[in-house]
């Protein structure tokens, strides 16, 4: 059977005390997280004492870090800061994310300092090599090591950054795509013609914008997203489970529960029992509401912070 969470991780001592190495930053962790669908972890505000950001090498994730609800697929870098409540869970049946985490006097205002959006598109190729050599480097707090390190981690935000203003617009238009998602859902012509239509692309562009960006396809992360969100109430409301396939955007509830019942293996009403019985929800259940983003992925909240 295959294990829910996989990987390796480097964590540096150097992070965690009061170094007398005189750099602006150390970087205290780094390595590979896998994880399958549904998995959700969390840092909260006081917990998370580092600055960084993760890399998403394949699969999805669907990130809440305060502000905003964000979904990530491939090659999508998103920042995050010490002290911040940070909520992600696999979209895709697994996915796979490199993440970095940094700490030190300035550590949260380099960050700051690339103006870089809080969620992004990589402008260059994940820097695999680069990542090695900080691995091979973790164990080694020495002076000259701790500010090798510290090169190395400035480097990678150059590759995160890159200067591919394509991959920015193809960013704008998955960011507008989901939007209309979280708007629409309770609608029932919400599809793959209602989304062309309103953002201008054709069909086959669009699936491939979705199947590029986020590993899978239009049809597919609106089924999904109704069916955690259907989970999500008949597992934590009273709502009959005729209203919560309206909410959900489905024609009715036979088609609501027979997708429940593909997904789960139990009916809609089976899977509400079983779910008051455990009293638990289900591990599908919504992350805690988030405001609607902008509409555009300008990373406003993310650049408000910049020291003036």
């Amino acid at each position: 059977m295959k294990k829910e969470r996989k990987g390796f991780y480097h964590f540096s001592q150097s992070g965690f005390v009061d170094a007398e190495i005189a750099v602006p930053f150390y970087v205290n962790g780094t390595g590979i997280s896998q994880s399958m669908r549904g998995k959700i972890e969390q840092k909260r505000g006081v917990l998370n004492q580092s600055s960084g950001f993760l890399w998403v090498l394949s699969g999805t994730l669907e990130i809440y870090d305060g502000p905003r609800l964000i979904t990530a697929g491939r090659n999508h870098v998103c920042f995050s800061l010490a002290r911040e409540n940070l909520w992600h869970r696999v979209l895709s049946e697994e996915c796979t994310f490199r993440w970095l985490t940094l700490s030190g006097p300035f550590a949260e205002a380099i960050l700051l300092s690339y103006h870089y959006p809080r969620h992004q598109i990589a402008g260059r190729p994940y820097p695999e090599k680069l990542f090695q050599k900080l691995d091979q480097l973790m164990s080694n707090d020495s002076p000259f090591h701790t500010r090798v390190k510290s090169a190395i981690a400035l480097e990678i935000l150059a590759h995160a950054g890159g200067d591919d203003c394509y991959a920015n617009e193809n960013l704008r238009l998955i960011d507008s795509a989901l939007m209309l998602i979280r708007r629409n859902l309770s609608n029932p012509e919400l599809g793959i013609a209602f989304l062309c239509e309103r953002l201008d692309l054709s069909p086959a562009t669009l699936n491939r914008l979705f199947q590029h960006q986020l590993d899978c396809s239009p049809g597919r992360l609106i089924l999904d997203r109704r069916l955690q969100l259907g989970m999500g109430l008949l597992a934590g409301s009273d709502q009959s489970i005729a209203e919560i396939a309206e909410k959900c955007g489905f024609r009715n509830s036979k088609t609501f529960s027979r997708f429940i019942r593909r997904a789960t293996g139990f009916s809609a009403r089976e899977f509400r029992l079983g779910k008051q019985q455990a009293g638990t929800l289900s591990p599908a259940s919504p992350l805690p509401a988030a405001e609607e983003p902008s509409e555009h992925s300008d990373g406003g909240a993310w650049r408000a912070q910049l020291p003036r």
